[in-house]
């Protein structure tokens, strides 16, 4: 295990670069079409405790949830996280 951590240390990262210039990013970036992500914000969050693994089972198929042990929480109804990931922009109409 220490010797993939020694390589893993030593493998060069790619370098992230400042750009300054913002009148480069208006020039890349004009006539794209605005996006906004606004942030998935729960209107409530609840702490459930379960007695027996049984009883955790029980409660995912109740939800139509895989729940596992080690997961801190779930969206319900499910929340789609996926839902742009099939969409992109192109230059053709």
């Amino acid at each position: 295990m220490f010797q993939i951590y020694q390589k893993m240390k030593n493998k060069k990262q790619p370098e992230l670069k400042i750009v300054e210039d913002l009148d480069l990013f208006k020039k890349e970036w004009k006539g794209m079409p605005e996006f906004i992500m606004t942030p998935e914000i729960p209107f409530k969050t609840i702490k459930i405790s379960f007695k027996t693994e049984k009883d955790m089972a029980d409660f995912a198929k109740l939800i139509g949830q895989n729940v596992r042990v080690n997961t801190e929480n779930y969206w319900f109804p499910k929340l789609n996280r996926n839902a742009f990931s099939d969409k992109y922009y192109t230059d053709e109409p």
